[in-house]
């Protein structure tokens, strides 16, 4: 496991991974949630180890969920992301921690439909 990796998942991936585990089980349990269930669990997968990894957005299927997502929450996540990507790749040293958060933004932009590879 390269070094990059291994410092993700110590001082990000964990985290991120157990607040999406965690976000994915309240949502299941309110009802009105439900369907972001399988946004948080997806999430969870991509956050602890992204790297490897390619998210596929298909624009054209789930076009109401993804519209609805992206007033709501989608376009916070999304900003969030990029900024997080752009101020990591300022510091070059992080650069690739911030092409992560990048590919999260594509992620939160349209996660309805969306395959992690």
């Amino acid at each position: 496991m390269k070094i990059y990796k291994l410092l993700w998942i110590v001082f990000f991936g964990w985290i991120a991974f157990l607040l999406y585990i965690l976000t994915g089980i309240l949502s299941a349990i309110t009802i009105i949630m439900i369907p972001l269930t399988p946004i948080c669990f997806k999430f969870a997968k991509l956050a602890f180890n992204p790297f490897d990894k390619d998210v596929y957005t298909d624009y054209e299927s789930h076009r109401d969920l993804n519209l609805i997502w992206r007033i709501v929450f989608g376009w916070a996540l999304a900003i969030e992301a990029i900024l997080d990507g752009i101020i990591l790749c300022a510091t070059i040293i992080f650069i690739p921690y911030g092409k992560q958060y990048f590919k999260f933004a594509q992620f939160f932009w349209t996660p309805y439909g969306a395959e992690i590879d």
